[in-house]
């Protein structure tokens, strides 16, 4: 019997569900303990693999970072397929302000995020696909806004960087508040998207 080749190998169904598991292992203990906190040995064994195996999927910390922007880009997919959608654009783009708010002041998208920033910082190699994602989102969101007829002396691309921008570090500020002044940050920044766009 013909063994596979490496291609072959790396490709197959069975090793990506490995490397997932793997890298939602390694995402869980960047959220708890810290990304420089977390060693390899330390992922291999929350994924239940050995640490021999573990570096047949994944050369080191730096490329399980590069794959959470995979995970962000699945995760962000249904905010664009929300953004293509016909309809009214204010409705669309109020409907996406709730919404990734509420993805991105879960706690623990406010520690990752936190996490992933830090080290991408640090190691700007490794924010290319970061970078893109966020790129994807500021077109769609551009789009929905451009369709919305207002004044405004900015382009849609600014004023779409600069709602993600309100909303990233707003639902930081309300990520660790209590029920009632999240609420209060929420509606606020839906007043000011408002205001902005002329709604």
């Amino acid at each position: 019997m013909q063994e596979p080749s490496g291609d072959e190998v790396r490709n197959s169904p069975a090793l990506e569900g490995r490397a997932r598991s793997i890298l939602l292992a390694a995402v869980e203990l960047f959220i708890e303990k810290g990304f420089h906190q977390t060693s390899m040995r330390d992922i291999a064994g929350a994924a239940g693999v050995s640490l021999g195996n573990l570096y047949n999927h994944y050369s080191g910390k730096t490329a399980l970072i590069e794959s959470v922007a995979v995970l962000e880009r699945e995760e962000q997919a249904a905010f664009l397929t929300a953004l293509e959608q016909p309809g009214d654009p204010d409705a669309l783009l109020l409907a996406f302000v709730d919404t990734y708010m509420a993805w991105a002041a879960k706690p623990e998208n406010v520690v990752l995020d936190a996490e992933i920033t830090a080290e991408i910082y640090r190691n700007p190699e490794s924010a290319a696909a970061f970078v893109d994602n966020r790129r994807r989102l500021e077109a769609a969101l551009g789009d929905v806004i451009r369709r919305i007829e207002t004044d405004a002396a900015e382009s849609p691309a600014d004023r779409a960087a600069l709602i993600l921008d309100l909303l990233t570090v707003s639902a930081q500020r309300a990520a660790f508040l209590s029920g009632r002044q999240s609420a209060g940050i929420r509606r606020s920044v839906r007043a000011a998207v408002s205001s902005l766009l002329g709604l």
